[in-house]
Parts: structure tokens; sequence; C-alpha cells
């Protein structure tokens, strides 16, 4: 039976739109050397309250 391969299509172009991205981003971190960490820092400390909370149960 042939298998339709075109549904995974999408998910494929998006993989590798965001491998690009964290290339990009990447590159720019390096880019901006050291100094840069701190504001790295600032951001994932201000996204901490955007996340789930663990579930405790598991």
């Amino acid at each position: 039976m042939p298998e339709d391969t075109d549904i995974y299509m999408p998910m494929t172009s998006r993989i590798v739109q965001l491998t690009v991205l964290d290339v990009l981003a990447t590159g720019v971190t390096l880019r901006r050397g050291v100094d840069f960490q701190p504001h790295l820092r600032r951001i994932k400390e201000s996204l901490v309250p955007t996340r789930y909370p663990l579930d405790e149960d598991n």
C-alpha cells in the first residue's frame, strides 16, 4: 500500500525553519560575546512566570 508522505511536508518545513532560527540566534549570541549573558539571563527569568507549573503527581 503506497504511503502518502505529503502530510509530513508541513512538519518538515517547520522543523527546518526552527533549525535556521536556532542557528541564527546562536550566531548572534556568540557574536555579542560574554557581555550579552546577563541580558539572556534576564530574558530567561522573565519567562519563568509564563510556564505551566510542574505536575507534582508524577
